[in-house]
């Protein structure tokens, strides 16, 4: 989904529920996957989603289960930090 498409930008909620309405998934479900704090992951959790911060200074994953939150080094890491936010 692309912002011109939904006329909003990130982190607006509108682009990320867009999203799970095309997909059928809920927000429980859902991770969103970024490298801008601000826009990516702050958007995720106030629309309900996980957020995963691809970050290439973080040396050692971290991870927050009870925001469904984690930041990782590069996108190699996501199915791992979704299986530890899982």
């Amino acid at each position: 989904v692309y912002a011109d498409e939904v006329r909003c930008l990130k982190p607006g909620q509108r682009i990320f529920r867009e999203v799970l309405t095309l997909t059928g998934s809920r927000p429980s479900e859902a991770y969103h996957v970024g490298d801008s704090p601000a826009e990516d992951l702050a958007g995720a959790v106030a629309s309900g989603l996980g957020g995963i911060l691809i970050d290439s200074n973080q040396q050692d994953p971290y991870v927050n289960r009870s925001l469904r939150i984690a930041i990782v080094k590069s996108v190699a890491d996501v199915p791992k930090a979704i299986s530890m936010l899982s």
